[in-house]
């Protein structure tokens, strides 16, 4: 009677929120995405080097009393 029945290996069955290949597929595509974003962020949107105007160059350049600001970069 045992010679009747054959083993096979076990199948390992996926389960859990990365069993579906979509749902895989979707996070690769939205890690790659937020990477590009960062990227482009970091080449054109970050802080500029430019400190901004004190109060008195404001005042100055409005009251027209003094030459545009120097902008000289930050430490």
């Amino acid at each position: 009677m045992s010679a009747s029945v054959t083993h096979q290996p076990a199948t390992t069955a996926r389960t859990g929120l990365f069993a579906n290949r979509l749902v895989r597929e979707l996070l690769l595509v939205m890690a790659i995405k937020l990477l590009v974003l960062y990227g482009l962020w970091f080449a054109f949107f970050r802080q500029p080097e430019v400190s901004p105007p004190t109060v008195e160059q404001v005042s100055a350049a409005l009251a027209g009393t003094a030459s545009p600001p120097v902008h000289r970069p930050a430490r």
